[in-house]
Formats: C-alpha cells, sequence, structure tokens
C-alpha cells in the first residue's frame, strides 16, 4: 500500500506545536529542535500566531498555545483536562448555593479564556460558555488573574493591551483598573457590574497552584446576583479555591512520585 504524500508545511507546523506544547517557547530553541531554519520557523510561527494556534506572552516573549487551539479541544478534556476535574465536584456545589453560572478561567497572553462553566438551571440566567474569551483587563475573574501577576508584568501587560488597541472601554482608565486588582490581592477577591454585559455581575477568587494563572467565578443577573448575595456566597467560593488547590496540589505531588 502507498503511503499518502505528507505536506511539508502541515508537517512542520505541527512539529512546532509540539515543540511548544512541550515547553519550548522561543523561536531559536523552536527551530534547533524541529531542525527548521530560523527564517522557516519564524514564518510558520507567525502564521500559526495570526490563526489563533499560538499566542505569544508579552511578558516572557515565549510562544504558547493559543486561544482557538483551546478551544477547538474544548471539551477541555485535553488541554486542561487535570483543572477541570480538580474543580468540577466544587464548581456543582457552587451552583447548588448559588444558583447562578460558575466559570473557571485562565490567563493566555493578553486574554482570559474560560475553559469551564456550569450554567445556572434557572430560566433567567447569564451564560457565555466554554471557549468564550475577552480582553484581560474586563470584569472579576480578569482582576483576580492580574492580581496573581507581579505589579511590573501586570502594568507590561496592561500598556502592550492599549498600544494593540485592544481596549473596549472608551473610559477606560489604567490606574483605576490597577487600584481594583491590589484591592483584589489583598481581599482574596473581586466584584464587577456590568463591564462585559450590561446587567449582568460577577465574583471571582484565585485558585492557586496551577500551571497558569486561575479563576473560579461566579455570575448572574445584576437585580438578583447583588453585592449582599455575593457576599453570602463569598465563603463558598474561598472553600471551594482552597480545595482546588489542595486537589491540584495532590495531583503534582503524586506524579512527582509515581
Amino acid at each position: 500500500m502507498v503511503e499518502p504524500k505528507k505536506v511539508n508545511s502541515i508537517s512542520r507546523a505541527a512539529s512546532i506545536l509540539r515543540c511548544i506544547a512541550g515547553g519550548t517557547g522561543r523561536i531559536t530553541q523552536i527551530a534547533s529542535k524541529t531542525d527548521l531554519s530560523n527564517s522557516t520557523a519564524h514564518r510558520l510561527i507567525k502564521t500559526l500566531q495570526a490563526e489563533g494556534f499560538v499566542e505569544q506572552d508579552p511578558l516572557t516573549l515565549k510562544y504558547t498555545l493559543g486561544h482557538l487551539l483551546v478551544s477547538l479541544t474544548l471539551n477541555p478534556m485535553i488541554t486542561h483536562a487535570s483543572l477541570v476535574s480538580c474543580a468540577q465536584s466544587e464548581m456543582e456545589q457552587l451552583r447548588q448555593v448559588s444558583g447562578e453560572t460558575v466559570g473557571l478561567v485562565i490567563r493566555l497572553g493578553l486574554q482570559r479564556l474560560q475553559i469551564e462553566e456550569l450554567p445556572s438551571e434557572r430560566v433567567l440566567k447569564y451564560s457565555v460558555g466554554k471557549g468564550f474569551v475577552e480582553p484581560i483587563y474586563l470584569a472579576a475573574a480578569s482582576k483576580v488573574l492580574l492580581a496573581e501577576i507581579p505589579f511590573e508584568d501586570r502594568e507590561k501587560l496592561l500598556k502592550v493591551i492599549e498600544k494593540k488597541g485592544l481596549l473596549r472601554k472608551s473610559n477606560f482608565k489604567r490606574a483605576n483598573l490597577l487600584k481594583e486588582v491590589s484591592l483584589a490581592k489583598k481581599n482574596g477577591y473581586a466584584t464587577s457590574f456590568g463591564e462585559i454585559v450590561p446587567g449582568a455581575s460577577s465574583i471571582a477568587v484565585a485558585v492557586k497552584g496551577y500551571v497558569v494563572p486561575v479563576a473560579i467565578c461566579i455570575f448572574g443577573p445584576m437585580e438578583r446576583f447583588n453585592l449582599k448575595k455575593m457576599e453570602k456566597v463569598l465563603p463558598d467560593l474561598k472553600r471551594a479555591s482552597r480545595n482546588i488547590t489542595k486537589k491540584i496540589e495532590e495531583k503534582l505531588s503524586k506524579r512527582f512520585y509515581d
């Protein structure tokens, strides 16, 4: 049987993606590991980046797998299967306690990506779905994610967002956001009201111990899910975060000793 002829550009792109997935993030390193010239590797990586298959971290300038590739595998059982499995039961409990939608969000370059969502079972609800992507400066989950990186890096990140023209709020002020991020770091949670969708509110806390910043959040209609309701579910949200963090640490420990 004659083997099908390979398309070289696809094979090379696949090799690059495997290399990046393995933790190699700089063009010269990728070129070396894939036996490509620097110019060829650069051209292919930029094409993959333009299509959303890879992202370049604006802080480290290293390449990582992009939001499109993650979205294509959501079902997130491949990309972030371990994190989702650690969070699933806690998210279920939070949905029961709050009656609202629960989301699990990670930072991906300049963006926030929701890798799991358990929609509210109520008729009137707020739901955005798995794979939902927004700039990193919007809403409660973003403030929590930004609080997980050093101050200097937050400044650089927001400057890149402004330079690239990714701002969606005409009245955006970096100083105001950084103040809210500092409060999120101090208090251990963040809230938002109508920042992505008018009439929607959310509260979020960080999950520790994972390879990228993670936030777990509860969100719903503002009239029902008000500040008083948020304060009521906050202890449960923080407890869920601690439990998820513990499960992540246990999995990492098991891998180490195995």
